[in-house]
C-alpha cells in the first residue's frame, strides 16, 4: 500500500550535506516521484569557517601496534570502559612493557564513531571520488580518541555550535542580562562614542565560579553575531601519549595546518579545546613557529598545569587503593594495580613522566612522618628540582623508580640510563612550557571536596598492630597486609633511619604499604612499615586544586582571560558535566568574538571548478 502524497509531504524536505576535501558544502538528494512538488531545502552555512579541535588527555587516544613500519592490531582502544578493563585484566608487568612502548605503537584512527547526524554533519557517511564510503566523523579524527570518554561531549558540541541555525536570536543557550554602556569618560577628555551593547549570559553558567571577573570580560551580543559568521565543525586530534608531548605538539600543529588548508580562504584560524594532558600538548604547540596566530584561542579543561603528585604515587603503589568506584577499578586494571605494573610502562614513556610534578609545583609535596604524624625528614623537594631530589635517586626507597622493576619478567627491559634520558626530557619539557599560555586562554578546573586529590604524597610510619574486627588479613588488605597474631613486634626504627633506607633495605612489591625489613634477612619479628596516605586536597580525583588553578595564579601577561573553579565531576568525566560544558561554550563564544575574519577573496587557484 503506497503512502498518500499529503503524508509524504508532511515534513519539510531538507537535503543532507557534507563538506568535501576542499571545504565545499556538498548536498545530496535522490530523484523523487513527480507528484511530490515541494522544494528541497538546501541549508547553507555561514561564509567563514572556524574549526574546533579537541585534544584528549593521557590514555584518551587510541593506539595500535607499529613494529618494523607495519601497523597492527589495537593496543589501547577505549570504545567502552569495560572492554578496556577486560583486555588488560591479569596482564603482567612484562606484557604491559612490551605492548605499551612509545616506539612500538602509533595513533589508531579506527575507534568507534557516531552513525547519526549532528550539527554540520548532515549524514554520517558519503561516497568518495573512488566510490568508497567515508565516515565524516572518522575523517575529522573522532576515531582517534576514546569514544567512551568523549563522544557524547563532541556530539553535544557539534550540535550546539552548528545545529541550531545561524540566527543568534534563536539560540536557546544564551540569555539577555542587560545593556552595557560605554566606559566612563576621562576627566578633561571628550568621551569617545561607544554605543550601548546587549550583555548576554550563557544559560546555566555556574554562579560564582569565575576567578577573575566576568564583569571585566562581558559576553555581549556582538560576540554571538560574530560566532554566527562561522561554521564551526568539530574535529579531534589524538596523539601517542606514551611518547613525548613535544612530538604530540608537532602532530597537533600538522593537523591544524591540514584543517586550515582544507577550507581555503574561508578559514585562517582554529579553536582548541583540551582535556587534561592535552592542555600540555597544546601549550607547547602554540609555541611552535607560526602556530600562535593560527589558534584563535584555547579552552583548557582539568589541566595538570604544573603536574600531578598522583603520578608519583602510582609508580610506587599502583592504583588499587585509589578508588572504590567501578570506573576507578577499571582504570586500575588498565593502568596497573601495583607499582611494578605502572613503572614498567611509566619509566619508558616520556609523555607519562611529563605528568609528574614539575619544578614549578609547590615545593615539599613528598613527606615522611612517624607514627604520630611528626615530620621524619624535610619535605622534598626543597627547591624547584624534583628531578634530582626524587625522580633520579637510587639511594633512597622513596625515590621514584625501583631499578629492578625496569626489567620485569617477560618484558623488554630498559636500562637505568634509558629512564634517566626520559626523565631529563620531562625536565626540559617542563622548563619550556613554564607559565606559557596562548594569548587567548580560558581555563576550568575541579575544586571539589567530594573528589579529593593528592596535593601531597605522605608516607607515614606504622607499628604492627591488629586490624579492626572482621578485617581480612593478608596481602589483599592494604592497611594490614603483614600482621600475624602471636608474632613478636620488631624494635621501632628511628625516623632518621627510616628516611635513610635504600631500596635494598625494604621489602616492596609495589603495593601499599612498604615493609621496613629487607627480604631474606632472617628477622621473623612482626615488622614496622610505611603506608602511603590517601588523598589530602580538593580537586577532581586526579588533579589537585593547586595544579588546576596554577594558570591564573602564575599568569603575569594577561593571557588567561578567565578561569573557572568548578565542582561536581571527576577528572575523566569532566566534559560530561553541564557546568563544564557551559563554561566551554562561554569561552568558545568569547574566542569566536575576537577571532580574525578571513579575507573575502576566493581561493579559485586551489579549489577546482
Amino acid at each position: 500500500m503506497s503512502t498518500p502524497p499529503d503524508q509524504l509531504n508532511a515534513q519539510p524536505r531538507v537535503a543532507p550535506y557534507h563538506f568535501d576535501e576542499f571545504g565545499r558544502q556538498v548536498h545530496a538528494w535522490n530523484l523523487t516521484p513527480s507528484h511530490i512538488t515541494e522544494p528541497v531545502i538546501l541549508p547553507l552555512g555561514p561564509p567563514h569557517v572556524l574549526p574546533v579541535i579537541f585534544v584528549p588527555g593521557i590514555m584518551g587516544s587510541n593506539l595500535r601496534s607499529y613494529i618494523n613500519g607495519q601497523s597492527g592490531d589495537p593496543v589501547w582502544r577505549l570504545d567502552s570502559k569495560p572492554g578496556l578493563g577486560k583486555k588488560w585484566i591479569g596482564r603482567s608487568a612484562g606484557t604491559r612493557q612490551v605492548a605499551l612502548h612509545p616506539d612500538r605503537v602509533e595513533v589508531d584512527n579506527r575507534g568507534a564513531v557516531p552513525t547519526k547526524a549532528a550539527g554540520s554533519v548532515g549524514f554520517a557517511t558519503y561516497k568518495g571520488a573512488d566510490g568508497q564510503t567515508i565516515n565524516i566523523y572518522t575523517e575529522r579524527g573522532w576515531g582517534e580518541i576514546a569514544a567512551a570518554s568523549y563522544q557524547d561531549f563532541l556530539l553535544w558540541l557539534e550540535h550546539t555550535l552548528n545545529g541550531q541555525g545561524w540566527d543568534p536570536m534563536t539560540w536557546s543557550d544564551y540569555g539577555l542580562v542587560d545593556s552595557v554602556v560605554g566606559p566612563a569618560p576621562v576627566p578633561g577628555q571628550k568621551p569617545a562614542p561607544y554605543p550601548p551593547q546587549l550583555r548576554m549570559r550563557v544559560q546555566g553558567l555556574p554562579e560564582g565560579s569565575a576567578e577573575r571577573n566576568l564583569e571585566e570580560l562581558p559576553l555581549v551580543f556582538r560576540d554571538l553575531q560574530k560566532r554566527a559568521m562561522y561554521l564551526m565543525p568539530v574535529y579531534a586530534c589524538g596523539y601517542n601519549w606514551l611518547d613525548s608531548n613535544e612530538k604530540a605538539a608537532e602532530r597537533l600543529a600538522t593537523r591544524i595546518d591540514e584543517i586550515i588548508r582544507r577550507y581555503g580562504s574561508r578559514c585562517t584560524q582554529v579553536v582548541v579545546v583540551t582535556h587534561s594532558m592535552g592542555g600540555l600538548v597544546t601549550r607547547r604547540c602554540a609555541m611552535l613557529p607560526g602556530m600562535a596566530s593560527k589558534i584563535a584561542g584555547v579552552v583548557h579543561g582539568v589541566m595538570p598545569a604544573v603536574g600531578a603528585a598522583v603520578a608519583y604515587r602510582r609508580c610506587k603503589v599502583g592504583m588499587a587503593d585509589e578508588s572504590s568506584s567501578f570506573f576507578g577499578k577499571m582504570g586500575a586494571l588498565a593502568i596497573g594495580n601495583s607499582g611494578r605494573e605502572v613503572t614498567a610502562v611509566f619509566a619508558q614513556a616520556p609523555g607519562a613522566l611529563q605528568l609528574l610534578p614539575s619544578g614549578h609545583y609547590p615545593a615539599g609535596w613528598l613527606r615522611l612522618c612517624d607514627e604520630h604524624g611528626r615530620p621524619a625528614m624535610p619535605p622534598q623537594p626543597t627547591a624547584d628540582d624534583p628531578y634530582t631530589q626524587i625522580y633520579l635517586r637510587r639511594d633512597r626507597w622513596w625515590g621514584l623508580v625501583r631499578e629492578a622493576w625496569l626489567a620485569p619478567e617477560g618484558g623488554q627491559a630498559i636500562t637505568w640510563a634509558d629512564y634517566v634520558t626520559n626523565a631529563e626530557w620531562a625536565r626540559k619539557f617542563h622548563a619550556i612550557i613554564r607559565n606559557a599560555y596562548h594569548s587567548t586562554t580560558y581555563v576550568y578546573y575541579g575544586a571539589d571536596d567530594h573528589q579529593p586529590s593528592f596535593a601531597n604524597i605522605t608516607w607515614r610510619m606504622a607499628e604492627p598492630a591488629p586490624p579492626p574486627p572482621h578485617t581480612p588479613l593478608g596481602p589483599g588488605n592494604f592497611n594490614y597486609p603483614t600482621y600475624q597474631p602471636g608474632r613478636q613486634a620488631a624494635t621501632r626504627p628511628s625516623p632518621e633511619r627510616v628516611q635513610a633506607l635504600g631500596f635494598h633495605e625494604v621489602t616492596d612489591d609495589g603495593s601499599n604499604p612498604v615493609r621496613l625489613t629487607a627480604p631474606g634477612n632472617g628477622d621473623t619479628r612482626q615488622p614496622w612499615y610505611v603506608r602511603c596516605a590517601t588523598q589530602d586536597s580538593s580537586g577532581d580525583g586526579t588533579v589537585p586544586r593547586c595544579s588546576g588553578r596554577a594558570p591564573l595564579a602564575t599568569d603575569n601577561r594577561g593571557h588567561v582571560r578567565e578561569q573557572f573553579r568548578l565542582t561536581g565531576f571527576d577528572h575523566e568525566g569532566s566534559y560530561q558535566n553541564d557546568g563544564a560544558r557551559r563554561v566551554t561554550l562561554y569561552a568558545i563564544t568569547r574566542i569566536a568574538g575576537a577571532a580574525l575574519v578571513p579575507c573575502s577573496a576566493t581561493d579559485a587557484a586551489k579549489v577546482p571548478a
